[in-house]
């Protein structure tokens, strides 16, 4: 599937000096905006937090199919817990962009949408150490 990537975001890749960040978004009843930096970008203002720790690669295919990510979040803060334990999570939406940002972490263009979905599901993990 082709996607339309903005100009500006195409002319900074191209540059040798950029830097990435991570925005995730669920939308919950009240929408959580998180990121690994502090950024305004699509109109809102996405918080930097610690606890969003990683997401695994996504595929496309041209054959009908399901494809999913899997997001991986600290639980240190207990709040995303408790969300999950006491909202109905289930098709609650889910977006991730990655933004090219300059070298002041201002948002270059705008940010690439990776993965458009929903929530099918959660785990928690733990173990004597985590």
């Amino acid at each position: 599937m082709t996607r339309a990537i903005n100009a500006t975001t195409v002319a900074a890749l191209q540059n040798d000096s950029f830097n990435f960040a991570t925005l995730v978004y669920f939308g919950f009843s009240t929408a959580i905006r998180i990121t690994d930096r502090n950024i305004s970008a699509l109109s809102n203002t996405w918080s930097s937090s610690g606890n969003f720790l990683q997401f695994s690669s996504s595929s496309e295919s041209a054959e009908l199919a399901v494809n999913g990510i899997d997001i991986t979040l600290s639980s240190v803060e207990q709040s995303y817990v408790s969300i999950f334990l006491t909202q109905n999570y289930v098709d609650v939406p889910v977006k991730l962009y990655r933004a090219v940002l300059d070298n002041s972490d201002s948002v270059v263009g705008e940010p690439i949408l990776v993965f458009d979905g929903f929530i099918v599901g959660f785990a928690i993990e733990d173990s004597e150490n985590s």
